[in-house]
């Protein structure tokens, strides 16, 4: 889990619990994006592989990307807000050593995104 707290909205939520033989564990969040041009949206990736987008006001979860087979160290936006790169790579937590090279993917964000976000907010 995370906590994530926000100047902007005075609150705390948590993201990414995970479930194992019926009993929930942490799972580290390595990287938060906020969507530049869309007030409260934002994207968090953690070292299970997962991407997944939050409609921060509402603190609601709007969906997520499929999973990555490494940790993802990476989230961020481009200035339109319309795409979003996630790298995806070997973590020292692993305690693996071998190296791979690490996966970059860019996701367009459509309007289905835009229109899950709170009403109110702007472009």
């Amino acid at each position: 889990m995370c906590l994530l707290s926000s100047l902007f909205y005075s609150y705390v939520f948590r993201c990414h619990p995970k479930s194992k033989d019926g009993r929930y564990y942490l799972a580290p969040v390595n990287d938060i994006a906020f969507n530049p041009l869309i007030t409260g949206a934002l994207v968090t990736g953690d070292n299970e592989g997962y991407v997944i987008a939050w409609d921060g006001k509402n603190r609601k979860r709007l969906f997520e990307l499929p999973r990555f087979s490494k940790s993802v160290a990476s989230v961020t936006y481009n200035r339109d807000g319309d795409l979003l790169a996630v790298a995806s790579g070997y973590t020292y937590q692993e305690a693996n050593e071998t190296e791979e090279p690490p996966q970059i993917s860019v996701h367009k964000m459509d309007d289905s995104y835009d229109r899950s976000v709170s009403a109110g907010n702007s472009r």
